[in-house]
């Protein structure tokens, strides 16, 4: 769309496509009222009649210095910042995507290092396979560092040396004590970055590998916590045929939670009895079989659960707007399960909606499937990628077992 658009005209045209999400007529009133009419004030009193990215950022940044201040309250301030953005959206676009609002980060860089940060994810995104997560991590660790540069003194990359490097590692390792392989490689991509478009040392010579730290064994379900929390889920009064739908295919076929909330009613062959989409991490696309008991879950939701809505998404909201629902909320709903069927969990043991993924594949190689047809139905590229559920086999961890024949006991208490 053209950038020259009258303000009034594209406020109009937002609250239509938020009426067009399926968003009610107080959720709309709210953005309205909450959102856009603070900024429409500032227009209308400035005498700015088109839209302008700039000024409306301007008048964003003084809301939030009032935030900060206290004049503003929190409900206001959000959604004067999620206004701005849906303009943005549309005026680029001419659409609104229903999605979350990231929260403004928690360490804040100067112009010059913001664009670079800014660049330098665009650029992963494009010429590397990386997942979602896998990204947000490499620029939270890009953003520690060159605040850590700005603070000492480094103010462009032409500053950067060794000794800044070295310095940022030892300031960085208590904070990422189980991942400092993470950071490495992640600064290993940005100084081969920073040297392929500025005049900045190759700071690679900093980040030499380090002892491989202990890996943490993520827990597996039981087969017996898999029935109970799908029966909780049955047993649930509200969404408990998407629920249970959702932990079928997940118990089935190991798929990833980013993976079952992205499916869509047409990745379903009713047909053929295959389950067929795109994996979200790795770009492979895996046709899997689709079980009669897991077909049938997920008709029944389909037919009696699910709300009529325009959406492809096979699983969605339970509320306005119906459409594709997050990875969050599915181990959201995870967790109440298993609270509700007392099923053994701490926050930070690593048991969560992968817990279904280690299952189908700790089970897989229990029951003899070899190895590379176990990497293929998971939808991995590298067979070393299956070290993690080898792990938890506890039968085949069992054969590597030395037994102590020829070993003389010559302590009396092991006797």
């Amino acid at each position: 769309m053209s950038d020259e658009i009258v303000f009034d005209v594209l406020c109009t045209k937002v609250l239509d496509a938020l009426r067009a999400l399926g968003l009610g007529k107080f959720s709309i009133r709210n953005y309205y009222y909450e959102g856009m009419w603070p900024i429409i004030k500032v227009y209308r009193s400035e005498g700015v009649i088109f839209y302008s990215a700039a000024f409306t950022n301007e008048i964003v940044n003084r809301f939030h210095l009032d935030h900060e201040n206290g004049l503003v309250a929190d409900r206001i301030w959000a959604k004067v910042r999620k206004a701005s953005i849906l303009f943005e959206e549309y005026v680029q676009t001419g659409k609104i995507v229903w999605k979350r609002v990231r929260p403004d980060p928690k360490i804040s860089l100067a112009p010059y290092y913001h664009e670079l940060l800014r660049r330098f994810c665009q650029h992963e995104a494009n010429t590397r396979a990386i997942g979602f997560e896998s990204l947000r991590d490499e620029e939270n660790v890009c953003r520690k560092f060159f605040a850590y540069l700005d603070a000492s003194g480094c103010h462009t990359c032409q500053d950067i040396n060794l000794v800044n490097v070295n310095a940022f590692l030892l300031f960085i390792a208590s904070q990422r004590k189980s991942s400092m392989d993470r950071v490495c490689n992640t600064l290993k991509h940005l100084s081969a970055y920073l040297v392929s478009i500025q005049n900045c040392c190759d700071f690679s010579a900093a980040l030499t590998t380090r002892p491989a730290p202990r890996k943490k064994l993520r827990p597996a379900f039981s087969a017996k916590e898999v029935h109970t929390v799908v029966d909780a889920a049955a047993k649930n009064p509200s969404l408990s045929l998407r629920d249970t739908a959702m932990f079928a295919v997940a118990a089935s076929l190991g798929l990833r939670a980013g993976d079952i909330v992205r499916l869509t009613l047409s990745d379903i062959d009713w047909i053929h009895h295959e389950i067929r989409f795109v994996q979200n991490k790795t770009g492979v696309e895996l046709h899997l079989p689709l079980e009669a008991s897991v077909g049938n879950a997920i008709a029944n939701y389909i037919l009696h659960e699910r709300p009529k809505t325009q959406s492809p998404a096979l699983f969605v909201r339970s509320r306005i707007p119906f459409d594709f629902m997050t990875s969050t909320a599915t181990g959201d709903r995870l967790r109440k399960y298993m609270k509700l069927s007392d099923v053994e969990y701490t926050p930070g043991d690593g048991k969560g909606f992968h817990s279904f993924r280690r299952y189908v594949a700790s089970s897989m190689i229990n029951q003899e499937v070899p190895i590379d047809t176990v990497k293929e139905i998971l939808g991995h590229t590298q067979i070393g990628s299956m070290k993690a559920y080898m792990r938890i086999s506890r039968d085949k961890l069992a054969m590597c077992a030395l037994g102590l024949d020829g070993i003389e006991v010559v302590q009396e208490a092991l006797l």
